[in-house]
């Protein structure tokens, strides 16, 4: 039994999810995408880039907003195979995030994140303890995730039909792009799961078929052992696992240092269509960094059994913005080339205003260093003639 909002049963009729699944799903296989977001508030996000020296609240959620539309719109493109959720992390913002994305042509279905531990029954927020029942301790982020996933994938494979397939990607990775978003969609028509790297040691995306609460609980989240953790215990549970190469590892953006090494490595100035990212389709691109900054490379350690070839004739090459000839097809016309969109989301208008943000925060950095090193030479100046 499932407790809706007013304590009582909750039907599909007066469930959302099930409602805004049901009546823009065409098949059962239709995928799902669940977007984690929060709301752009100085103060309150990326506080380890604001801390970045001449960075500041202001700079850091100006730069988070920009990556997080940007992320939001690619998502809101695959709307033709998939279904688009945003769920964010304060309980009482669902009004002022669907406002903040409706600004930007981003009309989605808008869900706080789970407020309970994984196997409680209520999906209220409520803490499921009665007046005199014990105290539930606080949802981490796998409690969140596994919450927001279980209510896609319950919604979206009807009793004895075939199973779903749902996305969950977060909103500090600016490499998002919906040819990546198809590519992982595809992983799932063969596997039951797939998970895009991070340089981190994290994971960006996870893609799952069916759940399995162990990829969630007592996880040591914001480790760089989150990949390795999560794909031992994905084996061990009988997952079938696409290969680690699947997807290409990413950087996700935290602190100024993470800001500079994204922009200088993937040329930032070019709009979405042209800019250059990990190669799809060989492992060269899980060996950058060293070992301490990113696991990829420990995929070739892995007993997958799960591991093929590459489908290179059908699937994207080259990188997550380049479609081969057979996928162009599918890639809406504005993620083609930059300039006239032919949809109602500029998808490259999103990406120039990320990398304009992106800029201006690395220029006011430079500028405030260059007045602090001038100031400190001063002071020596001064120091000295005395």
């Amino acid at each position: 039994m499932t407790v809706g909002q007013n304590g009582g049963e909750a039907g599909p009729q007066d469930d959302p999810i099930s409602r805004d699944v049901r009546t823009s799903s065409t098949s059962s296989r239709r995928g799902s995408i669940v977007v984690f977001a929060k709301l752009p508030v100085p103060g309150r996000v990326k506080t380890r880039l604001a801390a970045g020296a001449g960075v500041g609240p202001e700079n850091a959620s100006d730069f988070y907003r920009a990556c997080a539309e940007h992320a939001i719109s690619q998502a809101a493109s695959c709307q033709d195979w998939a279904d688009v959720f945003v769920y964010h992390s304060s309980a009482d913002a669902t009004s002022d995030v669907a406002s903040w994305l409706a600004r930007e042509g981003l009309n989605l279905p808008c869900r706080p994140q789970a407020g309970l531990r994984i196997g409680s029954t209520c999906t209220d927020g409520s803490s499921g303890a009665g007046a005199d029942g014990p105290s539930v301790s606080e949802p981490d982020l796998g409690d969140k995730i596994f919450a927001a996933m279980s209510e896609v994938l319950q919604c979206q494979s009807p009793k004895d039909g075939p199973a779903g397939k749902v996305l969950i990607v977060g909103t500090d990775i600016p490499d998002i792009t919906a040819p990546l978003l198809r590519r992982a969609a595809e992983a799932l028509d063969e596997h039951d799961m797939v998970v895009g790297p991070s340089l981190d040691g994290g994971y960006y995306l996870l893609g799952l078929t069916r759940l399995e609460p162990r990829l969630f609980q007592g996880m040591r989240w914001s480790t760089d052992s989150v990949l390795a953790d999560t794909l031992e215990r994905a084996t061990s549970s009988g997952l079938r696992i696409a290969p680690l190469s699947w997807l290409p590892c990413l950087r996700d953006v935290d602190t100024l240092q993470d800001l500079a090494e994204w922009v200088a490595s993937c040329g930032a100035s070019r709009p979405v269509a042209d800019a250059p990212q990990a190669d799809f389709n060989t492992s060269s691109s899980f060996s950058q960094g060293s070992s301490k900054d990113c696991r990829c490379e420990s995929h070739e350690r892995q007993p997958f059994s799960a591991r093929q070839p590459q489908r290179q004739e059908t699937l994207c090459g080259g990188s997550p913005l380049h479609a081969s000839e057979t996928e162009k097809a599918a890639v809406p016309p504005h993620l083609k080339a930059a300039g006239a969109p032919d949809g109602p989301m500029d998808l490259n208008m999103k990406h120039r205003r990320l990398c304009e943000v992106s800029q201006r925060v690395l220029k006011q950095a430079a500028t405030w260093e260059v007045t602090r090193t001038a100031s400190n030479l001063g002071s020596v100046g001064d120091d000295r003639s005395r």
